[in-house]
C-alpha cells in the first residue's frame, strides 16, 4: 500500500473525528495495514492512569478487557511517565506479554513490541505499541512512519481537548448569566411577594384572610430560600475567593455553622474542586435538612498518597438499613461526584450518634503542584 496515501487517509480521519474512542481504532488498523504488522494497541494516559483505547490481532492471552491489558504498569508505560521516552523505541520487551507467559496464557509468539509516544508539545497523551512475531528490529523508515501517525494523534488529541475546554467555558457562561437572571428576576419577586405578605398581615380582621396571608408570606421566604440555594448551586463563580470562603458564604445562607479544621485553600485541577464543593455543599444541605443541629465540622487533611475531605455533624443520624433515606438523589449524586474525579465516598451513621461525610482523592490523580495554597504561590 502506498504510504503516503496511507498517511493522507490517517490525517483525514483524525482532522474530521470528533470522539477519540472511534477514530483511533481505525487510524490504528490503516498504521498496521502500511507497516505490514500483525499486532497493535494504543494506550492514553492521564493522570498516571492508562486506557486500552484501540487495539488490533492481540493473542487470546492479553485480550483487551484482561487485567493484563487494562490494570498494572509496564515498562513502556513507566518510562513514558517518567520522561525517558521522548521518541520511538525500535524493540522493548513487554511486560504484559510476559505477565502473560508466567501465567500460562497463550501469546503467539509475540515477545517485544516498538513503543511511540503520543504528544503534542511537551504533553504526552499516551503510547502507541507495534508487534509482529518474531519481530526483533523495525527500519528507521518503520519508526518515522509510525512518529509520523503519533505526532498526527497528538495533534488531533490537542484540538479535541481545547475544543472541550472552550464547551466547558461556554457551560460555565451559561449557568452563570442563568444565576444572575435568576438573581435579578425570580429573586426579586419573591422579594416583594415577602415583603407584601409582611405589610398587610394583621391589617384586616377576618382571621382566615391574616392566616392565608401568613402562609404566603412562609411560602414565599421558603421559596427566596430555595432559589438563592439554586442560584449557588448554578453558578460557577462562588469558588473565586477559594472553597473555604465558598463553604462559610453558602452555610449562612442557610443557617448553618461550619468549623473548617486543616488546610481548604489548596489549588486543584478546576473538575476536582468543583465536584468537591458540590459534594461539602450537599453534605451542608443534608445537615440543614436532616440532622437537627446547625453546625458541622469540615476537615480537610493530607497524607503520602490522598487528599482527604470529611464533613461531619452531631446530629439524629440514621440507620444505614433505613433504605428510606437513600431515596432522594442527594447521596447518589455526592457518590457519582466522587467517582468522577476517582475519590473514594465513604459515609458513618448511626441513630443518635451523628454523620460523617468523607472522601480520598489519590494525589495521583491531581495535577503536580496543586497542592501550594495561595501565600505560598504569592
Amino acid at each position: 500500500m502506498n504510504v503516503v496515501h496511507t498517511l493522507k487517509v490517517i490525517a483525514q480521519t483524525l482532522n474530521m473525528g470528533e470522539d477519540l474512542s472511534t477514530m483511533l481504532q481505525p487510524v490504528l488498523e490503516k498504521l498496521l495495514e502500511v507497516t505490514n504488522h500483525d499486532t497493535g494497541w494504543i494506550f492514553l494516559i492521564e493522570d498516571h492512569r492508562h486506557q486500552l483505547v484501540a487495539h488490533h490481532g492481540l493473542p487470546s492471552g492479553l485480550e483487551h478487557r484482561s487485567k493484563l491489558m487494562c490494570e498494572g504498569g509496564c515498562w513502556c508505560k513507566d518510562k513514558c511517565m517518567n520522561g525517558q521516552l521522548k521518541k520511538a523505541a525500535n524493540i522493548m520487551e513487554c511486560r504484559r506479554i510476559e505477565r502473560a507467559r508466567e501465567l500460562g496464557r497463550p501469546t503467539n509468539g509475540l515477545t517485544h513490541h516498538a513503543t511511540v509516544p503520543i504528544f503534542a508539545g511537551d504533553r504526552t497523551y499516551g503510547l502507541i505499541n507495534i508487534a509482529s512475531v518474531d519481530k526483533n528490529h523495525f527500519s528507521n523508515e518503520e519508526l518515522e512512519v509510525l512518529e509520523t501517525v503519533a505526532l498526527q494523534i497528538g495533534a488531533a488529541i490537542y484540538r479535541l481537548k481545547q475544543e472541550e475546554k472552550k464547551q466547558e467555558l461556554a457551560r460555565m457562561d451559561e449557568r452563570n448569566r442563568l444565576a444572575r437572571d435568576l438573581h435579578d428576576s425570580v429573586n426579586q419577586l419573591l422579594f416583594s411577594v415577602s415583603l407584601t405578605a409582611k405589610g398587610i398581615k394583621g391589617k384586616g380582621k377576618d382571621t382566615n384572610v391574616n392566616e392565608a396571608i401568613d402562609l404566603i408570606g412562609e411560602v414565599s421566604s421558603e421559596a427566596l430560600l430555595k432559589l438563592k440555594q439554586i442560584i449557588w448551586q448554578t453558578s460557577t463563580e462562588e469558588l473565586e475567593d477559594g472553597m473555604v470562603a465558598a463553604i462559610h458564604r453558602y452555610a449562612a445562607l442557610i443557617g448553618i455553622k461550619v468549623k473548617v479544621k486543616g488546610d481548604g485553600n489548596v489549588q486543584l485541577p478546576s473538575r476536582v474542586e468543583r465536584n468537591v464543593w458540590r459534594i461539602i455543599q450537599e453534605s451542608i444541605n443534608n445537615c440543614s435538612k436532616h440532622s437537627g443541629e446547625k453546625s458541622v465540622d469540615l476537615h480537610f487533611d493530607r497524607d503520602e498518597s490522598n487528599w482527604k475531605v470529611s464533613i461531619t455533624d452531631f446530629g439524629c443520624g440514621f440507620s444505614p438499613q433505613d433504605h428510606s433515606i437513600f431515596s432522594g438523589d442527594g447521596f447518589l449524586n455526592m457518590r457519582k461526584r466522587a467517582q468522577e474525579i476517582d475519590a473514594t465516598f465513604n459515609m458513618k451513621s448511626a441513630p443518635d450518634q451523628g454523620t460523617v461525610i468523607s472522601i480520598s482523592i489519590p494525589l495521583a490523580s491531581i495535577e503536580q503542584n496543586i497542592f501550594r495554597t495561595k501565600k505560598e504561590r504569592e
